[in-house]
């Protein structure tokens, strides 16, 4: 059993017994989700965003000044919440403290605000540095896929890319240097990308 699945367990165990509590500010949960009324209530909607990018705007626009200058290689976009509090605490949670209740609370809100724009046919999770993989146990990113992967019914691949080169961590980043990491080309084993597309098209 690796971590992610032991510490799935647990959690589940712990639901058993204990009543929900909220992970953000340690009140009652709402039924058996670890997050109150409240704290899920201060989630902001992304609504005012640019239709490309979905970087928060004053009002929605279809391409913000900056897609303009530099067009984005995706066809669409789906970025339902500011990340902004309380959104951003369960997101460190769930990422450096190995909190994957956190995750499970992600997965749920997100999921209830409804269909994507455009269904996938394909759900690739950003992989991590192996190196960073056995120190962390599991991919925030894949836990986060799955629960999506499940109510949409369609393939997720976490095997087709990887990570060849070791960044640091996130937080500090600023926008520009983040775009410029996430922009660079990560190794693709194109035959079973190819085979989980077809698979899902048959």
């Amino acid at each position: 059993m690796d971590a992610s699945s032991f510490k799935a367990w647990i959690a589940a165990a712990g639901r058993f017994i204990l009543p929900a509590r909220c992970l953000v500010c340690a009140g009652s949960g709402s039924g058996t989700q670890e997050l109150c009324d409240g704290c899920l209530g201060s989630f902001m909607r992304n609504v005012a965003c640019c239709g490309r990018c979905a970087v928060p705007l004053l009002v929605p626009t279809p391409v913000c000044g900056q897609c303009e200058l530099t067009p984005r290689p995706w066809h669409d976009i789906w970025v339902p919440f500011v990340y902004a509090w309380p959104l951003d605490v369960l997101e460190s949670r769930f990422k450096f403290t190995g909190n994957l209740a956190a995750g499970r609370v992600l997965a749920t809100c997100w999921l209830a605000t409804g269909l994507p724009p455009v269904m996938p046919e394909l759900i690739v999770p950003v992989p991590l540095h192996p190196s960073r993989l056995r120190k962390r146990g599991y991919n925030q990113a894949l836990e986060l896929a799955r629960p999506l992967a499940r109510r949409f019914d369609v393939p997720l691949a976490h095997d087709v890319l990887g990570r060849a080169r070791k960044t640091g961590r996130r937080l500090s980043w600023t926008l520009p240097r983040a775009q410029v990491t996430y922009a660079q080309p990560s190794p693709c084993n194109g035959s079973r990308c190819r085979s989980m597309w077809q698979s899902s098209t048959m």
